[in-house]
């Protein structure tokens, strides 16, 4: 029996609306007024409050060949809480924006939103409002993340002889972006969802999971020893320049502390690319660049130190070598 297919054109938006409205329910005393009214309520209760957004276009974030719509909402709720991390905030209200074609059906619409509950469900995180719109061309999605901190980190409190830490592997979710336009098909990966696949090795697999369902990573159990901090959404050499951009500040690279994936180096070897790339340039891993003037984080690798100015990779006989910091730009 074929299944009738209901596009999201024929449901119209008062009845998207409410069934936005059923997929989160709240349960949060700080929250006074949610999905319904011109504008969300809620107390701030004397915390500083941190503010985030992103934007996914279709096409340049992400293509249904090769991404499912629970994977795009996921990643785009996880995109947002890596943010609110990296400022030493804890996520708490998530307002959705969409502009979707007519053609796009409920079942679809469906699955978007699911990714975008789990997600906020694991990290504690409150759908109270957005906006909706029809798009001529192309799918749009953004979320606007609202956090609290007791004390806020930034990129800025780097200083010459503070220890650089990263949280994880890096360049694994690029290395799963490439081999997924290799093979231009789906892997209906979700997260309470074990899949296994006997065309594909499990390693790949692995690695493929951290493009399409990604985690935040939380700073909390060494937050206090934090000088500076910045998530990894542009790559490891970029998004570490940016730190040193705003602290004024140089970076000297232990080359050889820095860790590489099984599986980045298997898709490599596959599409005879080099993996450093994936691994210093590559973006979207959501870990985090940490300085401090620790020696020590728990989970966290020592890749490298803050100095004066320049940008330097060190190998074990102590060599010097310049490099220039690339990765992820729109332009």
């Amino acid at each position: 029996m074929i299944k009738d297919i209901m596009l999201i054109s024929e449901l119209g938006e008062l009845a998207l609306i409410e069934k936005i409205r059923g997929y989160f329910s709240i349960g949060d005393s700080g929250v006074l007024i949610a999905i319904g009214d011109d504008a969300a309520v809620f107390s701030a209760d004397k915390k500083n409050i941190v503010t985030t957004s992103d934007l996914m276009s279709e096409g340049v974030h992400f293509d249904y060949t090769y991404t499912t719509f629970y994977q795009v909402g996921f990643r785009l709720v996880i995109s947002n809480v890596s943010d609110i991390y990296a400022m030493g905030a804890v996520p708490s209200y998530l307002f959705l924006n969409m502009a979707l074609t007519g053609k796009r059906s409920e079942e679809e619409f469906d699955d978007f939103l699911k990714g975008v509950r789990e997600a906020c469900e694991h990290y504690n995180a409150k759908v109270l409002g957005g906006d909706l719109s029809l798009s001529i061309k192309g799918d749009f999605y953004s979320a606007t993340l609202i956090g609290f901190a007791d004390r806020v980190k930034t990129r800025s409190g780097a200083k010459p002889g503070h220890n650089i830490f990263i949280t994880g592997n890096t360049g694994d979710s690029a290395a799963g972006l490439a081999y997924l336009k290799y093979v231009k098909k789906r892997i209906p990966m979700e997260k309470n969802m074990e899949y296994t696949s006997r065309e594909i090795d499990g390693t790949i697999l692995d690695t493929v999971r951290r493009h399409l369902i990604p985690c935040a990573c939380n700073p909390e159990t060494f937050i206090d020893k934090i000088k500076a901090m910045i998530d990894i959404s542009d790559g490891l050499l970029l998004d570490l320049y940016r730190i040193c951009a705003e602290s004024r500040a140089g970076a000297l690279i232990y080359r050889d502390n820095i860790p590489v994936s099984d599986g980045v180096r298997a898709i490599a070897s596959m599409l005879e690319m080099d993996y450093m790339d994936f691994v210093l340039s590559g973006g979207e891993d959501y870990e985090l660049i940490i300085t401090s003037d620790s020696d020590h984080l728990d989970d966290c690798i020592l890749i490298g130190k803050i100095i004066k100015d320049g940008f330097f990779f060190v190998d074990s006989d102590g060599i010097r070598e310049k490099f220039v910091p690339k990765g992820y730009t729109h332009f």
